[in-house]
């Protein structure tokens, strides 16, 4: 550590200005882990580190499609900048490309060696090495060089039945999850990945994304997509009006699932998985009572229901052999949908006190409905969205809650059965969770 110590000041750089934790982690991976290096060049201290990135490539419906990115959890957080990007891993200093590939084949999708011998070809005439050029924001003052080495890969006869655990033939969405040792009081992440199959022509219209960029910009790779060794970039992006039009909700923390069979107790990964979670009857009963109160907002029944009902967190069940949702969609989809089948209870049961607006326009950053003429949507949505609230018999769907019992006409107005509405409630949170692999007996 003191030759390091000295190594950096020696060239001018404070260590004091350092992330916590900072220097520690840098030491770890010059000296521990060998995966990256201090040189000078040009009198200058440069880090560097070397990157695969590696596009698989299959022929679903006679066309070229492309392997990315879809959504990412790790360290217990949403990993937003890692979308629409490719299999991608840090190598070791010494380490050539043609290993790193085989490893990040194994690592990030499970395919072992014999494997991808047998089943994909290399492109090697595709392999180009870039450099792009960043200041990390835990190490102020050292320039780090990533040397970039591309690669294309394709999948042999991609309509094998030896290919479905990746989605393939028909290009469906699937999740990995993958245990990464870690420092600090946890030894190990979980780090979960849901896959995405995107035509190459349409990743060729985003390339802009993937172009090395200047030493004035931000580089096309980070650490914390390769190692997680820059926190304080975590949860720094500004979130744009068109991210908040599709806005996901936030998912609950991944729940492990124990991959041990146990022939005696079939249910057991649905035994695990619940634990001691328990029921939160207190706020589920507030979301029914409150569901038709005029202050009581989408936010607030979204915090109850998700507080009330430890079942909707087994929707972002995995094991470490899991890879997908009996449906064909990723955990966080089947999760997505649970919470928009109740957002539709919620805004059908107020139609007369802005569901409908927040049904058909959605919501803006506050929860709120957004304006009818929208200007940050697409036209061609908007109209759509508009015509679907001009059009849809709101009626019948209020006729249909009487009819169910849900709601009931007064004299003074609608009013709704809190009994019935805690029924429909429990009932969506349970209805498809047994569409998780990772919970089948």
């Amino acid at each position: 550590e003191d030759e390091l110590m000295s190594l950096l000041q020696t060239h001018g750089i404070d260590v004091s200005d350092f992330a916590p934790a900072a220097f520690a982690e840098l030491y770890d991976e010059v000296y521990g882990r060998m995966s990256a290096s201090l040189d000078v060049q040009n009198e200058e201290l440069v880090r560097t580190i070397k990157i695969i990135k590696l596009w698989l490539h299959a022929d679903i419906l006679n066309v070229d499609h492309v392997l990315v990115v879809k959504a990412k959890w790790q360290k217990g957080q949403f990993d937003a900048m890692t979308k629409d990007t490719p299999i991608s891993m840090r190598m070791g200093v010494e380490q050539e490309w043609q290993e790193a590939l085989q490893s990040v084949l194994y690592t990030r999708l499970g395919l072992t060696i014999a494997f991808q011998n047998t089943h994909l070809a290399v492109d090697r005439s595709s392999h180009k090495l870039t450099e792009e050029i960043g200041f990390s924001r835990s190490y102020p003052g050292l320039k780090t060089v990533y040397m970039v080495n591309e690669v294309s890969v394709h999948v042999l006869n991609s309509a094998g039945d030896h290919w479905r655990f990746i989605g393939l033939p028909s290009g469906t969405d699937f999740t990995f999850a993958r245990r990464e040792t870690v420092k600090g009081p946890e030894t190990e992440d979980i780090v979960i990945t849901h896959w995405c199959w995107k035509t190459h022509e349409e990743m060729e219209n985003l390339a802009t994304r993937f172009i090395r960029r200047t030493v004035n910009s931000a580089p096309s790779v980070s650490d914390d997509e390769m190692q997680g060794d820059d926190p304080e970039e975590q949860g720094q992006l500004s979130i744009s009006e068109a991210e908040v039009l599709r806005h996901r909700v936030p998912a609950p923390d991944p729940v492990l699932i124990s991959t041990v069979s146990d022939p005696d107790n079939p249910l057991g990964a649905l035994v695990h998985a619940v634990g001691e979670r328990k029921t939160d009857w207190k706020r589920a009963k507030n979301a029914a009572a409150k569901i038709r109160d005029p202050a009581y907002s989408c936010k607030a029944f979204h915090d109850d229901i998700t507080a009330a009902f430890p079942e909707l967190q087994l929707y972002c069940a995995v094991s470490a052999n899991d890879r997908a949702t009996t449906s064909g969609r990723t955990a966080d989809d089947e999760y997505q949908r649970t919470i928009g089948a109740l957002f539709a209870v919620f805004w059908s049961m107020r139609l007369d006190i802005g569901g409908m607006e927040s049904f058909c326009l959605g919501l803006d950053r506050s929860w709120k409905p957004r304006p009818y003429d929208d200007q940050h949507r697409d036209a061609e949505e908007l109209q759509k969205r508009q015509a679907f609230m001009k059009n849809t018999p709101w009626d019948a769907i209020t006729r249909l809650l009487i009819d169910a019992q849900l709601l009931q006409k007064t004299k003074s107005g609608l009013k709704h059965d809190p009994d019935r509405t805690l029924a429909i409630l429990v009932l969506l949170a349970l209805h498809d969770i047994m569409k998780m692999n990772a919970l089948l007996p």
